[in-house]
């Protein structure tokens, strides 16, 4: 599969629903806390973008698979990393369809936006950000 790149990524600023900005911020709020559920919130997180998208996504947790998006069930699927990039990810596969780079773009930028010092923090492994 042909990934895009950091520059084909960045190279479009997506501009959000304000109902998603204030989502994803109210989601760093709980996100932060120290007792909190990682999987739940990803599962409310999802469930809250289908509401605003009006179009609804199932989440299940799979640890032995990869992050992935299934068009057949409308599930995504999140692994034992449970990271917020790639559940967003997943996510605009749902909205967006196949597209690597809409699919990249969309999520990168939403975590920009909300979570700018964690972008800070992580570096670019080809079209994936990760922990220094």
């Amino acid at each position: 599969m042909n990934y895009p790149t950091k520059k084909q990524i960045l190279s479009k600023e997506i501009i959000f629903k304000k109902e998603t900005i204030d989502l994803l911020l109210k989601f760093k709020e709980k996100w932060s806390k120290k007792d909190r559920d990682k999987r739940e919130l990803l599962t409310y997180l999802v469930n809250d973008l289908g509401v605003i998208y009006k179009k609804p996504a199932l989440i299940t947790l799979i640890e032995n698979k990869p992050c992935q998006y299934n068009l057949a069930t409308q599930t995504i699927n999140i692994d034992k990393s449970l990271s917020i990039i790639s559940t967003l990810h997943e996510f605009a596969h749902h909205l967006m369809g196949r597209s690597e780079l809409i699919a990249c773009r969309w999520s990168i930028w939403l975590f920009i936006k909300t979570f700018p010092n964690s972008y800070k923090k992580l570096e670019w492994k080809g079209h994936l950000l990760v922990k220094k």
